[in-house]
């Protein structure tokens, strides 16, 4: 069995050093680093197409197509709850988008 690599005893401790210090020198650079909360994406209501309220949870093709009539017929949705009387998805429906949407470009 070949052995790649051959440390001598005496150049082990001074190896392992080496080695001790690199990692303590990343670990401090990398807890130095501000970090920057990612926030997710949230679509917007107001201005979403058919396929892109498609892509919500608990919203199928009849659901989009029922959001996004209503929306060009009534105008911009003021709230979830809005949304929610207009399209008749009911409040569990609701509780299941507030993560992924946002009420947006309302004109005033």
């Amino acid at each position: 069995m070949s052995q790649l690599f051959l440390v001598h005893p005496r150049d082990q401790a001074t190896l392992l050093v080496i080695l001790g210090s690199v990692a303590l020198a990343c670990s401090l650079f990398a807890g130095s680093e501000k970090r920057q909360e990612v926030k997710p994406y949230r679509l917007d209501v107001n201005s979403a197409g058919v396929a892109e309220l498609r892509s919500l949870p608990e919203i199928g093709a009849r659901r989009a197509e029922k959001i996004y009539r209503e929306r060009r017929a009534r105008g911009a949705y003021r709230t979830l709850d809005e949304l929610a009387q207009a399209a008749g998805i009911g409040p569990h429906v609701v509780a299941q988008l507030v993560s992924y949407v946002r009420i947006g470009n309302l004109k005033r």
